[in-house]
């Protein structure tokens, strides 16, 4: 743009192009639907629950499998508060599985132990 065109009032036009192409919605890009963007958030969370593996690589392996950028994953997760410090590490679900099989065992003692005393064995 020549500085006669923004004297001579068709700058303004320029201008007014521009922010209208700038606002208007690019038509090669689609929007993925809130089921897919779900979806995505899901697995991303299902493998940093059950792997060692960071944000990123898992944002990555779910882009992949979904066919959309990284980046946009990622964006979809932090609007989630998905992150690594939400789940658990290996030494805490180790634990908790520890705890969840002594929880077991004391229920079925405790009952073993109800059932041979009412029964004077």
């Amino acid at each position: 743009m020549s500085a006669d065109a923004a004297t001579d009032g068709s700058g303004d036009e320029v201008v007014e192009d521009l922010l209208e192409r700038l606002g208007s919605h690019n038509p090669t890009r689609a929007a993925h639907p809130v089921e897919v963007q779900e979806l995505a958030v899901s697995a991303v969370r299902e493998l940093l629950r059950n792997t060692g593996m960071s944000v990123s690589a898992a944002a990555t392996e779910v882009a992949v499998s979904i066919g959309c950028g990284v980046t946009t994953v990622l964006r979809w997760c932090k609007l989630a508060g998905v992150g690594r410090d939400d789940t658990l590490g290996v030494r805490e679900r180790e634990y908790e599985a520890r705890l969840a099989v002594a929880q077991r065992i004391n229920r079925e003692l405790t009952d073993l132990a109800r059932r041979h005393y009412r029964d004077g064995l």
